[in-house]
């Protein structure tokens, strides 16, 4: 039989070896890597930013809600959340087609539209406004396009957008 020291130096190699990520996902896991997925995000930084900050206002907020908490997975929050923070975007910034290849992540991830279109109503009526957390006056409006790394969809770049609201 093992003893009390083996067993202990064993669950220290696992956990060294897990780097002490021991913790089931939760939603900002899921949000963080769904970003990291997004095309907007994988071809505009700012973009990425933005999506990303209007995504975590909502998760912090969900907190607050226990039956939005008990009612959808941790996955499907962090989708829904994208998807409305999609919808406060500028639709030169995200295209039809760069929404759609995010929508393919839903089948591909296997997750169930209905579940997923449920919980963004949820979210919208405990949620009603997306607030801006860097201030009104804040949002960006892209002036210039650059080709997009991937093809297809041009990324838009508004780093070009102040110099142009100036003139």
């Amino acid at each position: 039989l093992a003893d009390q020291t083996k067993v202990l130096d064993m669950e220290e190699e696992m956990l060294r070896v897990l780097e002490w990520r021991v913790n089931p996902p939760t939603m900002h896991h899921f949000a963080d890597r769904l970003i990291k997925l997004h095309p907007l995000a994988r071809c505009d930084l700012v973009s990425g930013n933005r999506i990303g900050e209007l995504v975590r206002y909502q998760l912090e907020r969900v907190l607050y809600f226990s039956e939005l908490m008990m009612n959808y997975r941790p996955s499907i929050m962090a989708f829904a959340a994208i998807m409305r923070a999609e919808e406060e975007l500028d639709s030169r910034l995200l295209t039809v087609n760069m929404r759609e290849k995010f929508l393919s992540l839903q089948s591909k991830l296997k997750m169930d539209i209905c579940e997923v279109d449920e919980c963004m109503s949820a979210l919208e009526n405990s949620i009603p406004q997306l607030e801006d957390p860097e201030g009104p006056g804040n949002d960006v409006v892209p002036s210039a396009s650059v080709p997009s790394p991937t093809g297809g969809d041009p990324c838009i770049s508004p780093t070009s957008v102040t110099a142009a609201e100036g003139n």
